[in-house]
Order: C-alpha cells, then structure tokens, then sequence
C-alpha cells in the first residue's frame, strides 16, 4: 500500500511539473513580459503624441489672459471658426470626468461665506436657492469656466443632442459645452451673454 501512495505521489510530481513547464512556456504562469509591455506603452505613447501635436496643429484656440472686462478670461490665441468649441482637450479619456452635485441654500450657509460666494460667482443657481457646484469645486475647471460676460458675446451654450453625446465623450457635461457664434480673431477675448445663459450670476453682478 506504502508503494502504491508512493507511486501515485510521484506521478502527480510528475504531472504538476510537466503542467508546470507547458503553462511557463505559453505563459500562463508567467505572463510578464517586459518586451512585449515596452512595445505596448510606446504604441500608446506613439496615439497619445499624436491626437496632442493634431490637437495643437489645429484645434488649440485659447488660453487664460487678463480680461479686458473682469479678472481673467479666456482669449483666443489664433482664429476661430464660427460654430466651434474652442474647449475640447485632445486624448479626452486622461480628463477627469465633470459633474455637478448639487447643494441647497442650507448647504451653503454652513461654509465660509467667502468660499460660498467665490462658489455663486461660477456657478448658476435656480430660484430656490439651490445650486448645481462641480463636484470637484473650484481647483479644476478647465478655461471654459473663465468665460466673462459680454452683452455682444461671441459664444453661446451649445445643447443639443449631438452635442450633448460629444460633450460626454469628451468626459463633460453638456452645460458646459460653447460654440462660437462667428469668427473669433487672435487676441480676441471670448464672451458669453450671462443674462440669459447664467441669468443668477448676472444678478449677483449687477446689485
């Protein structure tokens, strides 16, 4: 009986080695392959180089400046066609994703009342006092938050649907999405009529 266990033991040693050697020879034990993963992050390397030098060759438009109306703004560093969003980023899938929480008059009242009104200086709040806030707050808007207002403006919200579906595969949200109403030219700061399209925030300006 002792020989037979002995028997039978070798055999499974012999078949978990022989197992053993297929699977590290196809790389089912040891999938790590350091030639192959180099070759892999210089491919992603080699798309993501790409759509930036495309992205910056033709679809760069605008940087934050000193603004002529108030504060900073966004100002066009070439031209821009008209009906273009001069905010769309290259490799959109490195972006964090934007979203707003929303938060009432209560909520407000319970953070300093510097921070809640540097908050309602960028964000449109309904009658009732509520307020939709970017659920990452104020350290990471992208330039489209600058936009100052301008009662001639050259940019307007752009909401509808296929929009909407562009602004979402670009990881925004479509209230923040603009198109530009004609050609903006460089050195142009970009403006957004606020009395209708953040009727709240022109309130706040004008008391």
């Amino acid at each position: 009986m002792l020989v037979r266990r002995a028997a039978v033991a070798a055999s499974h040693i012999a078949a978990s080695s022989l197992a053993y050697t297929i699977g590290y020879r196809t790389g089912v034990h040891d999938s790590h392959d350091p030639r192959r993963e180099h070759a892999e992050q210089a491919a992603r390397d080699s798309a993501l180089k790409t759509e930036l030098l495309d992205h910056l060759a033709h679809a760069s438009y605008v940087k934050l400046a000193p603004s002529g109306v108030a504060g900073v703004g966004v100002v066009a560093v070439v031209d821009i066609p008209p009906g273009t969003d001069p905010f769309i980023a290259p490799n959109t899938h490195l972006r964090g994703r934007e979203w707003s929480v929303v938060l009432s008059a209560d909520d407000l009242r319970r953070i300093p009342a510097a921070v809640a009104e540097h908050v309602l200086s960028f964000h449109d709040s309904q009658q009732d006092g509520r307020v939709g806030v970017n659920a990452t707050a104020m350290v990471s808007m992208d330039a489209s938050w600058y936009l100052n207002h301008g009662s001639a403006p050259n940019v307007e919200p752009h909401t509808d649907q296929e929009r909407v579906d562009e602004a979402r595969r670009a990881g925004r949200q479509a209230f923040n999405s603009y198109r530009t109403t004609r050609r903006v030219r460089a050195g142009e700061e970009l403006l957004l009529d606020y009395r209708t399209a953040l009727p709240s925030i022109y309130a706040q300006m004008t008391r």
